[in-house]
């Protein structure tokens, strides 16, 4: 079944708010990179896919999902599922872990959890909730995710991949929560990036603990902003896009 479940990263170089983020700095590594390390750690996946565009500007990451040795795919710019969908077939996927490319605090032992949830409940769609903004991720059925698409009326706002998929009516849904009370009420903890000043918050955690210990864990950043807790308040204020309103035929 391993074979089966591939990680997605959904990324492009162009962002209005934080230009070129994806190959950003953060302790002399780029971004992508240093979240392409972390997911190389899932152990429930056998794949890892950079899914980019075909814009010229996105040559870079895949030349860097060559220098990684993951694989990778150039798709539609704005019909993000589509161009999952196309990455799916292409590696003979049945379970897609989505995770996006400003997300460098996305958590392996989460991601892992969650794919065998996923698979032994046989459920369409598994997201977590529970963690920090940014560190969560989801696991998607190809076969949910195709007739997701074929039922929405707009898919130039695919990228935004979970409003099109959070409808009981149609899909098995599994909100996965871990009820360990070391979690409770972490969500609210602001730890993407979309601004200089997640950027800045992310080279601080990523000096801390990086260093000393590679394969950190997001309970391992958790301990770290208990002992600092001010750091967090560099980028409490900042919007949070929320999901759209999505039309289906």
């Amino acid at each position: 079944m391993k074979e089966q479940v591939g990680i997605l990263i959904a990324v492009r170089m162009k962002s209005s708010r934080l230009p070129k983020k994806a190959t950003r700095d953060i302790i002399g590594k780029p971004m992508i990179n240093h979240l392409i390390e972390r997911m190389k750690r899932v152990k429930n996946a056998s794949k890892i896919v950079i899914c980019t565009s075909t814009h010229p500007d996105d040559k870079i990451l895949l030349n860097i999902a060559d220098e990684e040795n993951v694989l990778k795919y150039a798709g539609s710019e704005l019909d993000v599922m589509k161009r999952f969908i196309e990455a799916a077939d292409e590696n003979n996927l049945k379970y897609i872990v989505r995770v996006t490319g400003d997300n460098p605090m996305t958590d392996p032992g989460n991601i892992d959890s969650m794919i065998k949830t996923h698979i032994d409940g046989e459920f369409d769609f598994t997201k977590s909730e529970y963690l920090p903004i940014g560190a969560n991720a989801e696991v998607i059925s190809l076969s949910a995710l195709k007739t997701a698409y074929q039922l929405a009326e707009d898919t130039q706002l695919t990228e935004y991949m979970t409003a099109y998929l959070l409808r009981p009516d149609i899909f098995k849904i599994h909100m996965y929560i871990n009820n360990d009370i070391f979690y409770k009420n972490r969500y609210k903890i602001r730890l993407t990036v979309d601004y200089d000043e997640d950027l800045q918050l992310m080279n601080i955690i990523y000096t801390a603990l990086y260093k000393k210990f590679p394969n950190f864990s997001i309970r391992e950043v958790l301990e770290f902003i208990d002992m600092n807790p001010k750091i967090v308040d560099m980028n409490i204020n900042l919007y949070q896009i929320p999901l759209p309103e999505i039309k289906f035929i």
